[in-house]
């Protein structure tokens, strides 16, 4: 991969003149139709003494971008291809996506908990058959505290008088 703009990065190439014309060669996606206002934005980002941000070009790269000044006012940066880790996190993000439709397709109560017994996941027919218990019921929750908050308010009939001990 060379990118059509690599003749424009030479010595004493200004950061705008580099970045104006990628801009021009349609190299950045988000700059499309909006190509002066991403360049100021862009050369206020570069003009922060810290900078960290991602970054899609036309090739379809994903590149994560750190920039730091230099106690004497030198610029650094560094350009690291994140392309495959964020194809990686997509796939991974569909697979949740399409994991979580199955399992509220089934119609079925479904709940998941960590080694620690934390709640990780529970579908919407899994708050329905413990309605008083719902509101205790979110992601991270311990099983412990779902099941004292549902049995105080009557949740589990056969916790009553005894919440502690059941």
């Amino acid at each position: 991969f060379r990118p059509r703009t690599a003749h424009a990065i030479v010595e004493g190439a200004t950061f705008e003149d580099i970045i104006r014309t990628g801009v021009a060669a349609g190299e950045i996606p988000a700059a499309v139709g909006r190509e002066e206002e991403w360049v100021q934005e862009r050369l206020a980002q570069h003009r922060m003494p810290e900078t960290d941000m991602v970054q899609k070009n036309a090739h379809g790269k994903v590149l994560r971008i750190i920039e730091r000044t230099t106690a004497d006012g030198h610029r650094v940066g560094f350009r690291i291809d994140i392309t495959e880790i964020e194809r990686a996190r997509e796939a991974a993000a569909e697979s949740e996506r399409l994991m979580r439709s199955s399992i509220d397709t089934l119609g079925e109560a479904f709940v998941l908990y960590d080694a620690d017994d934390r709640l990780v996941y529970c579908n919407e027919r899994y708050r329905e058959i413990y309605p008083l218990a719902a509101p205790a019921i979110k992601p991270g929750a311990k099983f412990r505290t779902i099941i004292k908050y549902g049995a105080e308010r009557g949740e589990y009939a056969e916790a009553e008088g005894r919440i502690d001990a059941w």
